[in-house]
């Protein structure tokens, strides 16, 4: 994967709407393959729009709440 300049975020009001795997990869803080494999297996509640995955700033809150939960 080539580099790619990453924005950080420090506080979730900054987040866009719909994020990109690269955005949620650099929130969750890990890697972006990991990442797209949530995406394609279904883990990670993402939609595919044309060739890009979006995730939903809302989906991505509740994966969060879910997790905290299971741990």
């Amino acid at each position: 994967m080539a580099y790619r300049k990453m924005t950080y975020y420090r506080d979730w009001d900054e987040l866009p709407v719909l994020l990109t795997l690269e955005q949620c990869a650099v929130v969750l803080n890990m890697s972006y393959e990991r990442v797209r494999r949530w995406a394609q297996t279904g883990i990670l509640p993402a939609t595919k729009i044309e060739s890009t995955w979006r995730v939903s700033k809302q989906k991505l809150k509740e994966f969060f709440d879910k997790a905290e939960e299971i741990a």
